[in-house]
């Protein structure tokens, strides 16, 4: 089915970033920019489940002495979830 044919059945609407920011948040996923990037390891991102056994073992990646004392000391930071009541939480809106 064509996207203009499915718009012009209801309750079909358009929806903007707003909605994949929601639904990625939602689900716990990370975007790049937003919830991690150079100055994040994948440790204070919750990733570090994604660090290959070899590579934790022999440190063979960049920023392997970082990621290797955030896996053995914790992270000096870290990224969480939040339980949200009322509209959805956006980066862009202020904290209560």
């Amino acid at each position: 089915m064509e996207v203009a044919k499915l718009l012009t059945k209801p309750p079909v609407q358009l929806i903007g970033l707003g909605a994949r920011d929601s639904l990625r948040l939602e689900a716990g996923m990370c975007l790049y920019g937003n919830d991690l990037g150079e100055d994040t390891t994948p440790v204070e991102a919750g990733l570090s489940w994604l660090i290959d056994k070899d590579r934790r073992e022999n440190g063979n990646f960049i920023g392997a002495k970082t990621v290797r004392k955030h896996l053995t000391d914790g992270p000096p930071r870290r990224r969480v979830g939040m339980v949200v009541t009322g509209a959805p939480a956006r980066r862009t809106h202020p904290l209560p």
